[in-house]
């Protein structure tokens, strides 16, 4: 039986929690139920007793992709470091939110990321800063900006509504900058899935960055849900009006929260979804080229005439949980076009 080997025990490190761990999966042993440690990881590749969750990983990067040496001598490569889980908002599809409904500091042991950083600051190719809100730790994302080298790839997520100059300022000292911040649509739906996030305070955001002549830093992410997926071409219409390209524009998908995930509409559904984007040209011309699209088309391409009665049924328990959700949240849609508003419709809201 061949190997299977992947990059991670060796030149990764994931900082969470303050715990070191090899991988950006919090993987757990099958007996204690403990995270694994990175020497645990490497023993298991030895030994070809390979994690379950890392035969599944979609990543599925294998040792061969980099040099030998560097793996062998443990030269890390990328870094992960989730800052905390502190957040000013409260965004219904976040992993977090049922967690922390109110900002929430866990604080970050300075020596994990120190010494790992001044160990392979000549080798580490790429960081990625995660939280909670990032642009929250000024400290932390300063003091990790200072002891990396500037050829360093930095990638950073923020919901885009807190301007830290002092944050902005050093990040984009550096030329492989990454920096995506959070738009789920027009003002109305962004207010429905990122709660608190106003839309203003990114418009904010966004010209700051215009005003510094460093607007080609910043890239834009889509969350798709069932709370914005009908709404999907009129998103991106929106966000190419604010001057983005289609390169700039990034899409990933909710997949913790089964009242959000679009997998688990209707058959009916998703062949209405399926034709409105296959016959939607400016739609097509920014999705159509991103490995994402394959994803999304997978997630709408089911059987489309019958699911069984179980299947239906477990369906309309998820679709009356996200009914009632939405209808908690208490705010008005100008419906202005039947075929933007079919999830609405579907869903017979009343708003």
């Amino acid at each position: 039986m061949n190997k299977f080997y992947c990059y991670s025990p060796f030149i990764v490190r994931n900082i969470t929690k303050n715990e070191v761990i090899p991988c950006c999966k919090a993987i757990r042993d099958e007996e204690s139920n403990n995270l694994i440690s990175v020497d645990e990881m490497k023993n298991k590749f030895k030994n070809n007793n390979i994690p379950l969750e890392c035969v599944n990983c979609n990543v599925k990067l294998h040792m061969n992709k980099y040099n030998m040496k560097d793996v062998y001598e443990e030269n890390i490569k990328r870094l992960e470091i989730q800052l905390g889980r502190a957040c000013n908002a409260t965004c219904r599809i976040c992993f977090l939110s049922n967690e922390f409904d109110t900002i929430t500091h866990m604080t970050l042991d300075k020596t994990l990321y120190t010494s790992i950083i001044e160990k392979h600051r000549n080798t580490i190719e790429f960081i990625n800063l995660y939280g909670g809100e990032t642009f929250l730790y000024e400290q932390e994302i300063l003091d990790i900006l200072s002891l990396l080298q500037k050829d360093t790839y930095i990638h950073l997520h923020t919901n885009g509504t807190i301007i830290n100059k002092n944050i902005i300022n050093e990040l984009i000292k550096f030329e492989k900058l990454d920096l995506k911040i959070s738009i789920d649509g027009t003002n109305e739906t962004n207010h429905l899935t990122r709660n608190k996030c106003d839309i203003n305070k990114i418009l904010e955001f966004i010209d700051y960055f215009k005003s510094i002549d460093a607007f080609n830093k910043l890239r834009v992410n889509i969350t798709i849900s069932t709370l914005n997926v009908f709404n999907l071409n009129e998103t991106i219409s929106y966000i190419k009006s604010l001057g983005f390209s289609n390169e700039n524009i990034c899409l990933n998908f909710v997949t913790n929260y089964d009242i959000y995930f679009i997998g688990n509409l209707y058959p009916e559904e998703k062949l209405k979804l399926y034709n409105k984007i296959i016959k939607d040209k400016d739609l097509l011309e920014v999705i159509k080229d991103k490995d994402e699209f394959k994803l999304l088309l997978s997630l709408i391409k089911e059987p489309f005439w019958k699911i069984s009665e179980m299947e239906r049924n477990r369906r309309d328990v998820i679709r009356y949980k996200l009914t009632e959700e939405i209808k908690k949240f208490n705010i008005k849609f100008n419906i202005v076009e039947n075929d933007i508003s079919n999830l609405y419709k579907i869903l017979d809201i009343k708003l």
